[in-house]
């Protein structure tokens, strides 16, 4: 039901849960699970929309006018379910690099996490 990509220096996240303002911490690893990840049911739209939320929140975390790095924001799938996402990086990084990091996640989402939600 949700993802979080932690590179060195950035991280990406996505939920069908609001995750903003709470103290969550499920660990670096998933826990085994021989049951697969539940996939959606119209897979080309969930990553059309998934991509595009968490390609607008890197591009505000490494353009916006905020110095802290991040961004925080959801988009509708459908009437009834709500992808909430997060990017971030340290602000011990420049912008460009913080932008380097954040594509590479993007990538990794992409590559690992299609169609699943």
């Amino acid at each position: 039901e949700d993802a979080i990509i932690w590179h060195e220096f950035c991280q990406i996240q996505y939920s069908y849960r609001m995750f903003f303002s709470m103290m969550v911490y499920n660990g670096k690893y998933p826990d085994s699970n021989d049951q697969e990840k539940i996939v959606s049911e119209d897979p080309v739209h969930f990553n059309e929309v998934l991509m595009s939320l968490m390609r607008d929140l890197s591009n505000e975390a490494v353009f916006g006018h905020s110095k802290l790095m991040f961004a925080t924001g959801k988009m509708k799938i459908s009437g009834t379910q709500t992808i909430h996402g997060l990017a971030q990086c340290t602000r011990d990084i420049s912008r460009d690099d913080c932008s380097r990091c954040l594509n590479n996640v993007l990538g990794d989402i992409d590559a690992c996490c299609k169609s699943r939600q």
